[in-house]
């Protein structure tokens, strides 16, 4: 293969709301075909399992065309996203079968999404079946999302499993189940010596309290000492106070290594603009190798200016080696948004200071609506200014009535010069847009 292209992936959608038997012949077929056993280089399967129907009579033929026609598999990623919810101990049979007979594989990744059969005594088998029989994993995903009978109790027993059998992993992505965040009673790395990368979705979690939250960050997030990537989806943590966000942020702090951090904060709404400035002090003059920085805080109600400026000031000063930023402080209708230009303004003067390095940008503001284009200019004159070294921008600034329509067909045509920048800039007036 020549170097630079992408490996060849097959990818199968396994839908069987017309025709359930010529589903199975035709993926059959495709997998059997000529062409793909010329595909030397074919190192990896992605299957999206989704269907308004019943999909369990294919699972079996699945798992036998998996193991005898493509033992020689590097990757597998393993979807189901119906609607229709597969049987737990079905589900376990053919884990089992693919993981016994594909031990070789270094990538596998296994996503459930809405699957309300499927539960904590599915999740541990599943679990173990992996973890015995797949020793050589590099990349390892196991995701619940939205299954309402999978809860912390599945993961809390997740390290017992894990012991020493996985010290190859690199990237590790988990999501759990519903209500209260495991406490990962564990030593990330001892289990994971290996890691670079962590992604961790504790969003369904909404029932998570400020000491549930400093007890996964203290066995958790203080214990990934060589860690270059982090992403966490925190949404919908609705009781976590400015305490939990000190406890929480003092434990980011202590993984000077990293160059990617991403963390949504969607929904934090007790938090205050004082939670905030510790989080941008503590995070940002102690990781001040990032070079990939996100942290989204839509519909986080009672940050204002203050909090957010001093967020662009930690950013500006300790972040020199930034290349790309995203920021989202946008707000669904409210009758106390109390976030104005000076935000922008600040946001304007922190590019400036990193113009020679920036590539991306992706910053939000949508719905504060006593945003105006004066604010908008003193953030899109320093962007324009290094819009030769930039490769992308993006602006949302819907429901933000302040803003002329003539003002924002101006900056589309003066960005519309610059061919390098993949330039977007969404905005609308009406507060329901």
């Amino acid at each position: 293969m020549p170097m630079g292209q992408p490996e060849p992936q097959l990818y199968l959608i396994m839908d069987s709301r017309d025709q359930r038997v010529n589903v199975e012949n035709s993926m059959k077929a495709l997998i059997m075909n000529d062409k793909l056993h010329q595909w030397r280089s074919f190192k990896r399967l992605n299957v999206k399992i989704e269907s308004s129907y019943d999909v369990e009579h294919l699972m079996s033929p699945f798992a036998d065309i998996l193991i005898s026609k493509l033992r020689d598999l590097e990757g597998l990623k393993l979807t189901f996203s119906s609607f229709y919810s597969i049987n737990g101990k079905v589900l376990e049979e053919f884990i089992q079968i693919v993981t016994k007979y594909m031990a070789h594989l270094t990538e596998f990744e296994l996503i459930f999404k809405y699957q309300k059969q499927v539960n904590n005594e599915n999740v541990k088998f599943i679990v173990r079946q992996i973890i015995r029989n797949l020793p050589y994993l590099e990349l390892l995903t196991i995701r619940f999302d939205g299954c309402p009978q999978v809860t912390k109790e599945s993961f809390d027993a997740f390290g017992y499993y894990t012991r020493r059998n996985l010290t190859r992993v690199k990237k590790l992505n988990l999501s759990f189940g519903q209500n209260n965040i495991p406490h990962f009673k564990f030593n990330f790395d001892t289990l994971f010596p290996s890691l670079e990368s962590l992604h961790l979705n504790l969003s369904y979690c909404s029932n998570t309290n400020d000491k549930d939250l400093n007890i996964f960050a203290s066995n958790v997030l203080t214990k990934l000492h060589s860690i270059k990537e982090m992403i966490l989806q925190l949404c919908c943590f609705w009781s976590i106070t400015d305490e939990g966000m000190l406890a929480f942020s003092s434990c980011i702090s202590q993984n000077p290594t990293l160059q990617r951090l991403k963390i949504d904060f969607y929904g934090w709404r007790a938090i205050t603009d004082k939670g905030l400035s510790y989080f941008a002090q503590e995070v940002c003059s102690k990781n001040k190798n990032l070079r990939d920085f996100t942290v989204l805080f839509a519909d986080c109600y009672l940050l204002t200016d203050s909090g957010i400026i001093s967020l662009l000031n930690q950013i500006g000063t300790h972040l020199p080696h930034l290349e790309k930023l995203q920021l989202d402080f946008s707000r669904s209708p409210h009758n106390k948004i109390e976030v104005t230009d000076a935000s922008l303004k600040e946001l304007g003067a922190t590019i400036s200071k990193h113009g020679k390095n920036l590539k991306c940008l992706a910053l939000s503001f949508s719905g504060c609506i006593k945003v105006t284009n004066q604010g908008l200019e003193a953030l899109i004159s320093p962007i324009e200014k290094i819009a030769k070294n930039l490769k992308s921008v993006k602006l949302h600034f819907r429901r933000c009535p302040s803003i002329p329509e003539d003002y924002v067909w101006q900056i589309n045509q003066r960005f519309g010069a610059y061919t390098n920048v993949d330039f977007k800039l969404d905005w609308s007036f009406e507060l329901n847009g």
